[in-house]
């Protein structure tokens, strides 16, 4: 199976392929839209690109990105769109990550996948977030001239980690009225950290998810937070993260029976071995890993 195999959650407890609905343990989870009246509030949320069975052209604008001196950053970004590749979609990637160099100009690497292409700018890193700022917006605009050179126009933008990529988003959207959904993965929204946030960048938080086509996150707590905090009254499905199930599987045959050639007839035998699980995170209380454990 490949990339669109299954999902899972971070907890473990959330278990979906892309575009299709699945209960475990009793919950529900799906990738759908929802339409949700609450106190008088419309929560609608538009069906997101992702489930459309029409092959469309999507730029990917993650706000992590793996490159250079941080080769692991944001991988589950990627892979999530390389699952919407293998679902049929045009996609590609306009990033831009810092790195500490001499130059004060930014640079433009183009980087050919199986999957699509992405323009990936190189900026210099800041000494002050203003600084930084400026120059991340000053890369992302280089990276997107070189994208419409060798992609073209997409037709929606999808936007991985709303900060910052998504202030782009909300410029393209102005711009060239391209629209932009967002899938959240940054755990902020779910923990103590928010409430010492800036009352600037909980503005701009706002302005990326207001303008949003549709909203998901990969959690229901992170999903549920994103309301809570007042972020978005759309109500954001659950997108858990992706396994490449080609490389992270489980045999049911070859766990639980083992065959046995005994007088020349085949005997089968269960095989009572406990499954091997591999937990990589920093360990944040959000990852949850108590619960894996108790599992």
């Amino acid at each position: 199976m490949t990339a669109t195999g299954q999902n899972v959650t971070a907890t473990g407890q959330n278990v979906t392929a892309v575009g299709q609905t699945k209960t475990v343990a009793g919950q529900n989870v799906t990738t759908e839209g929802q339409n949700v009246t609450t106190e008088g509030q419309n929560r609608a949320s538009a069906v997101p690109v992702w489930v459309s069975d029409q092959q469309k052209h999507i730029v990917g604008l993650p706000s992590w990105y793996p490159a250079g001196e941080n080769d692991h950053n944001g991988l589950f970004c990627i892979a999530q769109l390389q699952a919407l590749a293998a679902k049929g979609h045009k996609v590609g990637i306009v990033a831009a990550v810092s790195q500490t160099t001499n130059s004060t100009q930014p640079s433009v690497e183009v980087q050919q996948h199986s999957w699509g292409t992405a323009c990936v700018a190189r900026y210099p890193s800041g000494s002050s977030q203003m600084l930084q700022a400026i120059r991340y917006a000053w890369a992302m605009q280089k990276a997107w001239q070189r994208y419409l050179q060798l992609m073209g126009r997409p037709q929606y933008a999808l936007v991985l980690v709303a900060w910052k990529a998504g202030l782009f988003a909300r410029w393209l959207k102005f711009r060239h009225g391209i629209s932009y959904n967002v899938i959240e993965h940054w755990g902020l929204y779910i923990s103590d950290e928010y409430q010492n946030t800036s009352l600037y960048l909980k503005y701009l938080f706002k302005y990326i998810y207001t303008g949003a086509r549709s909203v998901a996150a990969v959690s229901a707590p992170l999903a549920q937070a994103l309301s809570e905090r007042n972020l978005t009254k759309i109500n954001a499905v659950v997108l858990p993260n992706v396994v490449d199930t080609d490389c992270f599987r489980l045999h049911p045959n070859e766990r639980l029976q083992k065959s046995n050639k005994k007088e020349g007839a085949n005997k089968t035998e269960e095989d009572h071995t406990p499954p091997f699980l591999l937990h990589v995170s920093n360990l944040a209380e959000v990852k949850n890993f108590a619960f894996i454990l108790e599992v």
